[in-house]
Order: structure tokens, then sequence, then C-alpha cells
């Protein structure tokens, strides 16, 4: 593709300088979550990172960063339906890589404890790796018209059998089924 080719899609906004990837519904692998702990900083995150792997869009990420900040940057308290949104979507994404997220990791004495016990819980090899459906949906921010949400829906995909996977299934050989 030529510069000319970039520009042109630019012009025609099929790309973005943040690039998002639009509306739709993404094949993904889960390839990382994570509890962050920026040097300096006071407020740790949690992060979901979603690889997509087809179509169009292959190889582009999809980081989301699950909040279970109890109080807001002015002490107030968090809305109990935001927080409970936020534990819902662990959840699906739980789900989707056939995990049952198990209530602990929403129980521990501080946001920090919550973090750190959801990423142990997924760090697993049975869940990361995993094939997720991923529905993005943009709706309007009443508060900031240029910073539209983002919504989030996940699926589990049924993986395919691997034909080269190993099957423990030993072919027997006789003399009869030698050509000589």
């Amino acid at each position: 593709m030529s510069l000319a080719d970039i520009v042109k899609k630019i012009e025609n906004g099929e790309i973005t300088q943040n690039n998002e990837l639009p509306d739709g519904k993404y094949t993904t692998r889960l390839t990382a979550v994570a509890h962050n702990v920026p040097k300096g900083g006071n407020l740790d995150y949690l992060s979901f990172k979603f690889t997509v792997v087809d179509g169009e869009f292959k190889s582009r990420t999809i980081i989301m960063f699950p909040s279970l900040r109890e109080t807001k940057k002015d002490g107030s308290p968090m809305s109990e339906r935001f927080l409970a949104n936020q534990i819902m979507m662990i959840k699906q994404i739980g789900e989707a890589v056939g995990l049952d997220v198990p209530n602990k990791c929403f129980l521990g004495d501080t946001e920090s404890d919550n973090y750190h016990e959801i990423e142990t819980t997924f760090n697993n090899p049975e869940y990361l790796g995993k094939l997720v459906s991923v529905k993005i949906s943009t709706t309007p921010n009443k508060k900031n018209p240029d910073n539209p949400w983002k919504n989030y829906e996940f699926e589990k995909v049924e993986e395919k059998a691997d034909p080269f996977q190993e099957t423990n299934n030993e072919i027997e050989v006789t003399e009869e089924d030698l050509p000589f």
C-alpha cells in the first residue's frame, strides 16, 4: 500500500488517529490479563487484551480496562450500577473462555487485592489463548459527545479440533497390511 493510498483512506475517514475498531463482531483470542501498578502512581488497574484472529482487522488488539474502584476522583462513591456492570463484564469474559469466575475475585479488602485475584484466576493456560467473540457497539455519551461509550459483549467460540493433535490412538499394522 502506498502513502497516497493511506492519505486517501485518512481523508475518507477509513483510518483515524486512534484507529479504533469499528462497531462489529470480531473473533478474537484472549492474549493477556494483567494487574498493572504504574511506577510512582497510586492508581493500579486491570487490563484484558484480545487479539483479532481473522478478517480485515486480523492482528489488531482490543484492550479493556474494567474498573472496580469504589470511589471517584472526588471521593464520592461509584454508582452501584457501574460497579455491577463491571463485575458482570468480567464474569461474561470468564464464561466466554470457560471460566466460572468465583466471587472471591470481587471480595478482597482492596481494589488491588481484587485485581490481583482476577489476574491470577484468568492467567491459566486453560483460559488464556481461548477464542472469544467480541461484539463492539458505540452509544452516545451525553456528557461528552466527542467521546462516545464503547459497549462490549463476549461469547464463547467453539474451537475446531486440531487435526495434528496427538490422539493416542495407535494403529495396528499386521503382515496382511504390508504390500510385499
